[in-house]
């Protein structure tokens, strides 16, 4: 227990030490009495927002993929999220699990950077199918995991393919969206992520709840994965014509 309070603690020193240089040298621009139209801000914030979707309507390819890309990381999301409390309701220890969930980071870094080699020579769709149909092998195995080595297995596995999942997907966007629109259309990528977390732990626990039984909860990811996965393929090789 101390390792895991000690823990937080280098996390909140890691975000310290590293955010120094943006509080030091990033000027943010204001109003000339620092007052904040907290209603007004609110409001364009939306609008902007709105006007965005309105443009990438506009673009196929686009919208496909940031539906495709909102299925399969509410997908993932949940796993990273749910992992742990999946494992203790299947009766798995608690350094057990903290124990791979290292291990998913540290394999994670090395696997990324492969990834991005083989994104060069198969291509942008070929890779992220490859990592989203092993996030459907991994829910099928963990309905079946009962040993804290399954759990090993499994959380290796993940982190060969998240980072390389999460960055070849910002890097197809990349390539997707026109030009002199990367602010406007990242910045709508970022808010499709953040929202990709919202109806895979609901799903997971519901499911869990109707079935009395978690393993059902994680292979109900399914619904979130395969989906997904053919709206990728939907995705268009090339811009249509407006």
């Amino acid at each position: 227990m101390d390792a895991i309070l000690w823990s937080f603690l280098s996390v909140a020193i890691w975000w310290t030490i590293f955010s120094i240089p943006l509080f030091k040298n990033v000027e943010e621009k204001g109003n000339e009495d620092n007052s904040i139209d907290i209603s007004r801000t609110i409001l364009k914030a939306f609008n902007s927002v709105l006007q965005t979707i309105k443009e990438i309507k506009k673009h196929k390819r686009v919208a496909l993929f940031l539906l495709a890309y909102w299925f399969y990381m509410d997908g993932i999301d949940t796993i990273v999220r749910m992992a742990t409390a999946y494992g203790s309701d299947i009766g798995l220890d608690t350094s057990s699990m903290i124990t791979a969930l290292l291990m998913t980071q540290f394999i994670g870094f090395p696997a990324t950077l492969i990834f991005g080699m083989y994104a060069d020579k198969l291509g942008f769709k070929k890779v992220l199918t490859i990592g989203v149909c092993i996030y459907i092998l991994v829910c099928v195995y963990a309905t079946y995991m009962t040993t804290a080595f399954e759990f090993y297995v499994i959380a290796g596995t993940v982190g060969l393919v998240q980072g390389g999942v999460q960055a070849i997907s910002r890097s197809f966007f990349s390539n997707l969206i026109p030009k002199g629109k990367e602010a406007q259309f990242f910045g709508f990528y970022n808010l499709v992520g953040k929202s990709a977390v919202i109806v895979g732990p609901a799903l997971v626990s519901w499911i869990a709840l109707v079935f009395n039984n978690p393993r059902y909860g994680i292979l109900s990811l399914l619904f979130l994965f395969i989906p997904g996965l053919i709206l990728l393929w939907m995705v268009p090789n090339k811009e249509l014509a407006q």
